[in-house]
């Protein structure tokens, strides 16, 4: 094997799923590749395009253009490893985005016939190329809306199909069956009930209903990773509504389970488990390969992660054995994930005119404060408004004359007292919802519970420490006034945004900050690298000549 050949071997096998192969399989598998070379701004695909290949990026970095803002297909620059054009694992697709060269970029590329002799010949590439394919329909069909603009989606997926079937067959057999009970009894009872048939008709139509609801609620649980995070997002419709999420860095290991029925058709539990922290998805297909995808991308973060510091050391020696004043830091590539925070609060509905009403989100210099939901406001101040309520009401019929019979200075006196009593209380009540906060600072979580005139609870926790951030909304007001509580697992310490409005963006917002933070830990650290070698040649310049004179 010449060297030539041995590289591009090498390059194959860096790539999932071809890193899954022998170097046997992977050298089989190139006679059924092509490789190109794209300079920067080539079109490698347009929208409505036939398509024809799927592309694996060997070197460079790729645009993928989505159709629609926010979409989970498309919309991000993808890089050495990754692999887009996934519509030409079915029939007849088209693309729904459109994709050009950012730089100058190596490819190799499959088309569709070689894809599924490929697909027949190795197992592990037919479960891989399944996968990424009905990862392809489920983006097609979304859109996320918290998605920010570095962040790529690399595996979305639902629970296995049979899971619906099987929940169908077995509603329907169940309504069918009282459905026949009821309607027979109706007919074989002494004077026709009605009554029976009516009931019978409903018990079918609830079998109806509920085997919609089963497919939704199917359809809305969904497994992600993108390029920053791994996400199990559930949602049961009038029940709740949650997202769990974690980083890709901070995951420390990832497992499946399947069991005999499992094997048999193929599904399983994929785990991700953090230092105190645990995601978990039941039932996925292809557990094996998830897993293996898991693996590949927690590797590829530490890779990256490794070549952005060597990068760094490279850039700050050259500068300084140069002679060069040069400042590490600039050498950083900046993260649009974290350059701006997501402005919520400002779709223009109702509920959001209200949180900005309610000040349920403040920025207060480089901190955000956030506040429970004023639903939470409204059921503390109830009885006090209702006293106020009855109170005026009292004073303005005495005024007209309807409640003549009671004696005028002791009627009046009384009211006064319980309006003033009255007015505290709902102040009190007011000031107490008000001071209960929840700030989120540069480095920082903070809860605050505080007591207009009693003890002040205070507790904290820093980013940097963040493990896993989850938000759930429970019952039908909370999903009707879209409140819930963000869970955030820090170290050994949880901390509770409990009953805030928009859970799900605050979330998201907590997560942006995290990477913010990150970002400019990096960039400390650079600097403080260029003070360490600055510091070392200070100190060899300072002793060369002491040393070059003779003892």
């Amino acid at each position: 094997m010449d060297d030539g050949l041995r590289d591009t071997l090498a390059q194959i096998l860096a790539i999932f799923p071809f890193n899954q192969l022998t170097d046997e399989e992977a050298a089989h598998c190139l006679q059924y590749c092509e490789f190109l070379e794209c300079s920067p701004g080539t079109k490698i695909f347009s929208t409505d395009e036939k398509s024809e290949h799927l592309f694996f990026i060997l070197d460079g970095d790729v645009k993928v253009f989505g159709t629609r803002q926010k979409a989970a297909l498309g919309n991000g620059v993808f890089g050495e490893g990754d692999h887009f054009g996934e519509e030409a694992l079915g029939d007849g697709n088209v693309h729904k985005t459109r994709a050009e060269s950012v730089s100058q970029t190596s490819l190799l590329s499959i088309n569709r016939k070689n894809l599924s002799h490929l697909m027949k010949i190795y197992p592990k590439l037919n479960d891989a190329f399944v996968l990424m394919y009905q990862s392809w329909k489920v983006a097609n069909e979304l859109v996320l809306t918290w998605l920010v603009p570095d962040e790529k989606l690399q595996l979305i997926s639902r629970r296995h199909k049979i899971i619906p079937v099987l929940r169908l067959i077995s509603i329907n057999a169940a309504g069918l069956a009282a459905f026949a009970l009821l309607l027979f009894a109706a007919f074989t009872s002494k004077d026709f009930s009605q009554l029976l048939m009516v009931l019978a008709f409903l018990v079918l139509l609830g079998g109806i209903l509920s085997s919609v609801w089963g497919v939704a609620e199917w359809a809305n649980d969904i497994f992600i990773i993108t390029n920053h995070r791994v996400i199990a997002q559930r949602q049961l419709y009038g029940f709740f509504d949650s997202r769990q999420e974690s980083p890709t860095s901070a995951i420390l290991s990832t497992g499946y389970d399947t069991s005999l029925m499992g094997r048999l058709i193929g599904y399983g539990t994929v785990n991700l488990r953090s230092y105190t922290g645990e995601i978990f998805f039941k039932k996925l297909p292809f557990p094996q390969t998830i897993f293996e995808y898991l693996e590949f991308l927690r590797g590829r973060v530490t890779e990256e992660k490794k070549a952005e510091e060597k990068k760094l050391i490279q850039s700050t020696l050259s500068g300084r054995l140069g002679g060069a004043v040069q400042n590490p830091a600039v050498n950083i590539k900046p993260s649009t994930f974290s350059t701006s925070l997501t402005m919520i609060y400002q779709s223009g509905s109702i509920q959001d005119w209200l949180a900005r009403f309610f000040q349920l989100r403040q920025e207060k210099g480089n901190s955000i404060i956030y506040r429970t939901h004023w639903w939470i406001l409204v059921r503390k101040t109830f009885v006090p408004f209702l006293l106020l309520l009855i109170l005026f009401l009292g004073f303005v019929g005495r005024l007209l004359g309807m409640l003549a019979s009671l004696p005028e200075i002791p009627f009046y006196t009384a009211t006064l007292v319980l309006t003033v009593i009255s007015a505290l209380w709902w102040i009190y009540q007011y000031y107490d919802w008000y001071n209960d906060q929840y700030i989120l600072t540069k480095d920082q979580l903070v809860d605050v519970s505080r007591k207009p005139l009693g003890y002040e609870d205070r507790r904290s926790a820093p980013v940097k420490n963040i493990q896993t951030v989850e938000f759930k909304r429970k019952g039908l007001i909370g999903l009707m006034l879209n409140y819930g509580t963000v869970r955030i697992q820090i170290g050994n310490e949880e901390l509770t945004f409990d009953d805030v409005y928009a859970p799900s963006q605050i979330q998201g917002e907590i997560y942006q900050h995290l990477k913010k933070f990150q970002d400019e830990q990096q960039r400390l650290e650079g600097q403080r690298m260029a003070e360490w070698i600055t510091t070392y040649d200070q100190l060899k310049r300072d002793q060369g000549p002491k040393n070059s004179q003779p003892e």
